[in-house]
């Protein structure tokens, strides 16, 4: 496969990913080889996906404390981008042998559950997973900007005026501050990126696993397509940054950061956000850009879509086994992730 047609390999499907994933997080202890794609383990919040507030979730809050650890999984695919991880349904020849195999390499190394996150749920490997023991819940929608037009003031003119205003607006703002833009090719100021990125990982209402300094060294020079585009003031100090991936067929938005001094100042956070879609509006063949979940009001305001995505979950365990065949209560307790007005209120 090539990247949007120039004949490099797509960075985000290539062994090159893995490795650097693996080199940068390491406690992830990223694998190719035991399975036809990609997974790694990580510790799953079971508390993250409940909606801020509801009762359950503060039960499970309260229980936190006393329970003997949180559980972890075997996660299939990959722990950052790309969010949709649908692609690697079309690796899976063989449904039975996969989910046989991921039940053996789960017990083996030491987990009970396995996870495949963010896949389309129309997609007929879903149905054919879901045969073979696999059990289907809501995920955090996927948020996309369809890149239709040739620039961003073409895009601009396909949302509703009162929210093109406001964009121009932050535009203005951040302008008049002084400020500017540029892409970054060099992780030198990885401390900076990772001080950024830090202002939004601390408060995150659904945390994920963490990125290092090391990631942000590495990161902007990795590879052509790793699209890292920062905020300065006008004496040239970062005050934030967006990552962008060309991706073949659309552009994947990696992480927003803003130093905390300029945090909901100067509209630094606005703007970066716009960059993302100006960076992939000249991303040659690219159909549209995935925002990712959270901020689903700012992103609709800004003229993305909701996409559906659901989890797998495959107990390996005697105790997950179990605990999985009242999938059908858990669905409940996810149906909020299903409600446009609930996304947009708490997240």
């Amino acid at each position: 496969m090539t990247a949007l047609g120039r004949g490099r390999p797509s960075f985000l499907r290539s062994d090159a990913y893995v490795d650097f994933l693996n080199e940068t997080h390491p406690e992830l202890e990223m694998s190719r080889v035991r399975l036809p794609v990609p997974s790694y383990r990580t510790q799953i919040i079971l508390k993250d996906a409940m909606r801020p507030g509801s009762w359950l979730r503060q039960i499970v809050s309260a229980l936190a404390p006393v329970l003997p650890s949180r559980p972890r999984a075997l996660c299939i695919g990959v722990p950052f981008e790309p969010y949709d991880q649908t692609h690697l349904l079309g690796r899976l020849k063989d449904p039975a042998s996969f989910v046989r195999a991921c039940r053996e390499q789960t017990l083996r190394c030491g987990s009970g559950l396995c996870f495949f996150p963010n896949v389309d749920p129309s997609h007929p490997g879903v149905d054919a997973l879901e045969r073979e023991g696999f059990r289907i819940v809501p995920s955090f929608p996927d948020m996309r900007i369809d890149l239709d037009v040739d620039s961003f003031e073409g895009h601009l003119a396909k949302i509703h005026r009162d929210d093109r205003s406001g964009i121009r607006r932050n535009i203005r703002k951040f302008e008049r501050a002084g400020h500017r833009l540029e892409r970054l090719r060099s992780g030198e100021e990885h401390a900076e990126l990772f001080r950024a990125y830090r202002t939004f990982q601390e408060r995150a209402l659904v945390p994920w696993v963490p990125h290092t300094v090391e990631y942000f060294r590495r990161l902007p020079e990795m590879h052509p397509d790793v699209r890292v585009h920062v905020a300065r003031s006008s004496a040239g100090r970062l005050l934030g940054f967006v990552v962008n991936f060309w991706e073949s067929g659309h552009v994947q938005s990696g992480r927003i950061g803003v130093v905390p001094e300029y945090d909901r100042r100067d509209s630094v956070y606005f703007r970066l956000l716009y960059r993302a879609v100006e960076d992939a509006l000249v991303a040659p063949s690219a159909r549209f850009l995935s925002l990712e979940p959270t901020g689903y009001r700012t992103k609709r305001h800004l003229g993305a879509r909701r996409v559906p995505l659901v989890n797998l979950l495959l107990g390996a365990s005697r105790f997950w086994r179990a605990a999985l065949t009242s999938a059908p209560l858990v669905r409940r307790f996810l149906r909020h992730l299903e409600d446009p007005k609930t996304l947009e209120r708490f997240y």
